[in-house]
């Protein structure tokens, strides 16, 4: 009995081993990307046009935290903010304009006409939408799409795929269905295994946070701009309480933003793989990728 036990635990230790040091190794390659890094624009944009979601999955901060949001639970961007970010953004910005961060975006009833107005201002950008699908329905796909967005990303997160059928089911046009991309189908096995889920930056509490910070680079500064409900341009995707404060997208271009010496030393921190930065040392995400 002792030896099967032993024997399974070796199996398991070599296996986790090998796993550390592929992920080591993608993480150094990952980091040889940004030596030469052009910081004159930001390849993803986020704007958080309403601080609520309304799902309660154990993967993730939403909804456990009273102090999410720099305390603004509920609250929508103003209007003059989102089209004053927008403004912002050169017209030929050719990246990912997504307006959601955090939340469940379908629960803003103005995000049609905030991506009418993205589209017309940006009209190179790639614009999408990620949603749980629980508030889909036929006629705000089509009003999605119609107002400009390329693509409405659905992370089904329900046991039996209850969101998916129910939207396969919706007998949309072609040129609707094909911009539809279904997420993470392989569930449930994505709660079981703990497949590319992270402790969000230390965010959630019922996962581990790292002894010591982990020697990692991470290419999100690099790469994503995040502005909150309120204009706070925090840190990174991960920072569901506002800690890292970037800049006010109310007070200042956010390119401008983008460029001010807080980014760079950051950005040169993680080009060391040193996180022992806030918010940055609780962190396990591996550094790339897309969660």
């Amino acid at each position: 009995m002792i030896g099967e036990i032993y024997q399974d635990y070796s199996k398991w230790m070599v296996k986790k081993f090998k796993l550390m040091r592929l992920r080591n190794h993608l993480n150094k390659r990952e980091a040889s990307k940004y030596k030469n890094f052009n910081r004159e624009m930001p390849k993803i944009i986020q704007t958080q046009t309403i601080a609520s979601c309304n799902f309660n999955c154990s993967w993730c901060p939403a909804n456990k935290h009273k102090d999410l949001y720099n305390n603004g639970m509920g609250k929508l961007m103003d209007e003059k903010l989102f089209k004053k970010i927008v403004r912002d953004i050169p017209k030929d910005f050719s990246g990912d304009f997504l307006p959601f961060l955090m939340n469940e975006p379908l629960l803003d009833k103005r995000l049609p006409e905030l991506i009418r107005f993205a589209r017309k201002n940006l009209p190179e950008a790639h614009i999408r939408i990620n949603t749980n699908g629980s508030l889909l329905t036929r006629q705000n796909i089509i009003e999605f799409i119609d107002a400009g967005a390329n693509r409405i990303a659905i992370s089904d997160y329900t046991q039996k795929k209850t969101i998916k059928k129910r939207i396969l089911g919706l007998e949309l046009a072609e040129d609707y269905s094909k911009k539809l991309k279904f997420w993470w189908d392989k569930n449930p096995q994505y709660e079981k295994t703990g497949i590319n889920i992270h402790n969000r930056a230390g965010n959630v509490p019922s996962f581990p946070i790292p002894e010591t910070p982990l020697r990692l680079f991470c290419n999100k500064p690099f790469i994503e701009l995040p502005i909150g409900w309120d204009g706070s341009v925090v840190l990174c995707c991960q920072d569901w309480k506002f800690k890292i404060i970037m800049g006010d997208a109310k007070k200042e271009n956010i390119l401008k933003i983008w460029k001010n010496s807080k980014y760079d030393e950051i950005r040169k921190n993680l080009m060391n793989f040193n996180r022992d930065m806030p918010l940055c040392r609780y962190c396990d995400f591996c550094g790339f990728g897309i969660k």
